[in-house]
């Protein structure tokens, strides 16, 4: 599956390991069961971080970035 994935792709996967960009990770084990990771390099080692199975953490939605400010803050 390449690009995002999306609701529809996260409940018809079949197993394995599925991208949904910036390290996270979609996991579908054999028995059908689902989990979220968060892939990471800490000290040169690669690591994974569970951050929930599919139905307690549903399709995360993307993070709202602030508006850029233009210019300088004002001073107080």
């Amino acid at each position: 599956m390449a690009g995002r994935l999306t609701a529809r792709k996260v409940a018809t996967a079949k197993p394995g390991k599925y991208s949904d960009g910036g390290n996270l990770y979609l996991i579908v084990s054999p028995t059908g069961s689902r989990k979220w990771v968060l892939r990471f390099t800490w000290r040169g080692r690669a690591k994974e971080m569970g951050l929930g199975t599919q139905p307690r953490c549903p399709l995360p939605t993307p993070v709202k970035k602030p508006p850029a400010r233009a210019g300088r803050l004002p001073k107080a």
